[in-house]
């Protein structure tokens, strides 16, 4: 449907009535502003859904409606008690991960203690080894058991330090999976906590405690505090004369004042379900505190005239004729809307136009 455009004039002076057909008129001059309708509602800047990550079931709400609230702050909880339990077997494998690193410091000691064994073993085997072979000194199987207490403390030396790479490598990859797996867990279960994206304030919470909630509906409406501005659908016949920056006068059925208005945004985008173009206009100077969704008659103001003579649109005999006191009369039109026409020339404010009464 065609959005109409709005004359706003003050009418026509009544003189009185010519037999029962027709009526007299005298024209007045009058303001003449011609503006666009549009369809409008309200809402504040930077308003948006909050939706949840995850579907869940709602355990808390941490703030209540008309609440300001941070950018990050705790919005509501969901249920996410299988991911707790998860974050603690993955914090009780960081426990075990402690209990190895105890192991690993045993095994140093241990390797320092069989080190100094291995080289206590290897001086006395090698000194009884050179003193049996160059001078005869001892007996072969002295020799015997210190170069078998020589290979045993080698090969636990060996033994220890095989053990130890081998702990200590299995305890770098747990470290690791375990660090991936208590962040996993703590990512998954933050999902679970629903927090705000910016500071604003919570104009609607559409969820109760202990029902389910999922990422296909939202869950909290936020938005500024303070600021405002109008949503409006140009229809597309008329998209062509908005500009931004033109003033729109707004008419909300919550206040008896209409407020002003200035565009801000025209959208390039056609919707085909309503044949409409979107605009936004941020409301000028102070104002009322409003509400998001409020319903709203905008007229965007295309040009203003002063002192437009005017005749209503039943005056016209056709588009360029009226009937007067003194006869017929051509006259020059300019802008008309349903009620009223301009007339540029062919009469004066003070013609007597003769008007058919309705029957």
């Amino acid at each position: 449907m065609h959005l109409s455009k709005v004359a706003v004039i003050a009418g026509m002076l009544l003189l009185h009535s010519c037999g029962s057909d027709t009526e007299i008129v005298k024209v007045q001059k009058r303001d003449w502003v011609e503006s666009i309708y549009a369809s409008s509602k309200v809402q504040s800047v930077n308003q948006y859904a909050q939706y949840p990550e995850v579907a869940g079931r709602l355990v808390r709400y941490h703030v209540q409606e008309g609440d300001t609230i941070n950018a990050g702050q705790l919005i509501a909880e969901l249920d996410g008690v299988d991911f707790e339990t998860r974050l603690k077997i993955a914090e009780s494998q960081e426990a075990q991960i402690s209990a190895g690193r105890l192991k690993i410091k045993e095994l140093e000691l241990l390797i320092t203690t069989a080190e100094l064994q291995f080289q206590k073993d290897s001086i006395d085997y090698f000194r009884q080894k050179r003193l049996y072979e160059s001078n005869g000194v001892g007996s072969l199987s002295t020799l015997e058991t210190r170069r078998l207490k020589y290979k045993q403390s080698s090969g636990q030396l060996k033994g220890l330090n095989t053990k130890f790479k081998a702990l200590k490598e299995e305890l770098s990859a747990q470290t690791k999976q375990s660090a991936q797996n208590v962040k996993l867990a703590k990512s998954q279960l933050n999902s679970y906590k629903i927090y705000a994206y910016q500071t604003g304030r919570i104009y609607e919470l559409n969820t109760h405690v202990g029902e389910i909630v999922s990422p296909q509906k939202p869950i909290a409406l936020i938005g500024d505090r303070d600021k405002f501005l109008v949503e409006m659908e140009i229809d597309e016949r008329d998209i062509s004369r908005i500009r931004i920056g033109q003033e729109v006068v707004v008419k909300l059925d919550a206040y008896p004042n209409s407020f002003r208005a200035e565009i801000s945004k025209i959208s390039p985008y056609l919707d085909p379900g309503t044949q409409t173009f979107h605009a936004e206009a941020y409301f000028k100077g102070t104002h009322e505190i409003f509400y998001p969704g409020l319903t709203a008659e905008s007229n965007i103001i295309l040009q203003t005239k002063k002192s437009v003579l005017v005749i209503p649109v039943g005056a016209l005999t056709n588009d360029s004729t009226v009937q007067t006191t003194s006869g017929e009369a051509r006259i020059k039109i300019g802008l008309r809307n349903t009620q009223f026409v301009e007339v540029l020339s062919g009469i004066d404010e003070n013609t007597e136009i003769l008007i058919p009464n309705e029957k």
